[in-house]
């Protein structure tokens, strides 16, 4: 099977399954489109540190850090019940919820998607709240648990320096005195490294970068319009890939002959000719091709007569054909006679008789031995129909002239009335008028 042929056969033939299969993704795809709610999108973006991050590796560490918190099912309950708001938590976390790096900026941007612009608005300002309260003090617990144990070790050596300072007043100089001062001295040493301790939390706190909202207050709320044009695309490609695996599998199951000359090919025939042609010249052609077979009378035979409307088509076809005018008789040119042109025309009786075009509901007994057959071809003719066709050559024993090709494109010639020749008041048609000089 060549490419041409498959072309005509899986693609040409099958092209309304095609087409059909190919749209059906597509309207699909702008119904779901058109049932689809509209989505609104709101956002925040926070600095989630103070210092720039020194690699793109590192701002996407932080961008992790925040889509981390962000999606965790128990601050996005949270945040819905703070803003007085339903749903799933989980849900919403795992689909409605993201969080995206500006470069290689601390900035990252939270966004939430919601059915309305006022819920949008209102969960990202609760949610963004969410995120930077456990972003600052998550790990808070260690630095005043740290900023507790030395403030309590720094007031516990500073009441041992008090005490050892009032019993230094009223011990008189001596080994003992001497003792308590050294103990005094240690005392103050304990309280100086704590305090600096001290000094050194409060300093590393107030260096700590926080997690803040650039602009609090004033989320960004755009609607969100639906991806349609990659969706469509793939509608489209995915149907058009269902309508050619359609129209093979057709094919494959019961496969067709798409056009005349395919059928023509099956039955080691010509194509004679087609209706687009016009009456005259399909007329003109099957009747030289019956004269030079020796066939008086053609048969129009339908490639699938099991369709209804070949038949029809058929008769219709013989009809238009039989009501054709008939050829004016032949002129001949004489030698000049007296300085005039003579002419002569052949008479009737030595005219090659006219073909006759019947069908199988119109040929009649006396006209059958000598009878040759055409194939009409209207629409793609299956496997069957091709059976069918050889067992009627086979039974009738005709002879097989061609094809015609009669698809609906070529039609509108065949079913154009043909106009009748002028007739005589006896009903006999009228002959041209002749010159003076005409035998």
């Amino acid at each position: 099977m060549t490419l041409d042929e498959l072309f005509r056969r899986v693609i040409r033939s099958h092209i309304v399954l095609i087409t059909v299969l190919t749209l059906l993704p597509v309207g699909v795809v702008l119904a779901l489109t058109r049932a689809t709610p509209s989505q609104w999108d709101a956002s925040l973006r926070i600095q989630s540190t103070a210092t720039v991050p020194s690699s793109s590796t590192e701002a996407e560490g932080l961008s992790s850090r925040v889509l981390a918190i962000a999606t965790t099912p128990n601050v996005v309950d949270e945040a819905m019940r703070s803003a007085g708001l339903r749903g799933d938590p989980v849900t919403i976390a795992e689909q409605r919820v993201t969080a995206q790096r500006l470069g290689e900026s601390p900035i990252v941007e939270l966004s939430v998607t919601e059915s309305t612009e006022a819920r949008a608005r209102s969960l990202v300002d609760s949610l963004s709240v969410g995120v930077l309260s456990f972003m600052n003090n998550a790990d808070r617990q260690r630095f005043d648990d740290a900023n507790r144990d030395v403030s309590r070790k720094l007031a516990d050596a500073r009441s041992q320096q008090d005490r050892l300072a009032r019993r230094i007043l009223v011990t008189a100089p001596g080994p003992v005195q001497d003792r308590l001062s050294q103990q005094m001295n240690q005392a103050q040493q304990t309280a100086a490294e704590l305090s600096a301790q001290a000094s050194a939390l409060t300093l590393a706190d107030l260096a700590r970068g926080r997690a803040v909202i650039i602009d609090p207050g004033h989320a960004t709320v755009v609607q969100v319009s639906p991806s349609l044009g990659p969706r469509l695309g793939l509608a489209l490609l995915l149907g058009l890939c269902l309508g050619l695996a359609a129209a093979a599998a057709v094919e494959t199951l019961r496969p067709k002959i798409p056009d005349a000359r395919g059928l023509a090919r099956a039955l080691d025939t010509p194509v004679l000719s087609s209706t687009r042609q016009g009456t005259d010249v399909t007329a003109q052609t099957l009747s030289l091709a019956a004269r030079r077979h020796g066939h008086p009378t053609l048969v129009l035979l339908p490639a699938n007569p099991d369709v209804a409307h070949e038949q029809p088509i058929v008769s219709a076809l013989v009809r238009s054909l039989t009501r054709r005018p008939p050829a004016e008789p032949e002129h001949l040119e004489l030698p000049m006679l007296n300085g005039n042109h003579a002419t002569s025309h052949v008479g009737p009786e030595r005219l090659p008789r006219e073909t006759v075009f019947a069908d199988l509901l119109t040929l009649r007994p006396e006209d059958e031995p000598g009878s040759g057959m055409v194939i009409v071809y209207v629409s793609p003719v299956t496997q069957r129909s091709l059976e069918d066709l050889r067992d009627m050559l086979r039974a009738t024993r005709w002879p097989l002239l061609g094809v015609l090709d009669a698809t609906k494109r070529g039609r509108r010639h065949a079913a154009e009335p043909i106009a009748e020749p002028p007739r005589g008041p006896a009903g006999a048609p009228l002959q041209p008028q002749r010159s003076s000089g005409e035998g």
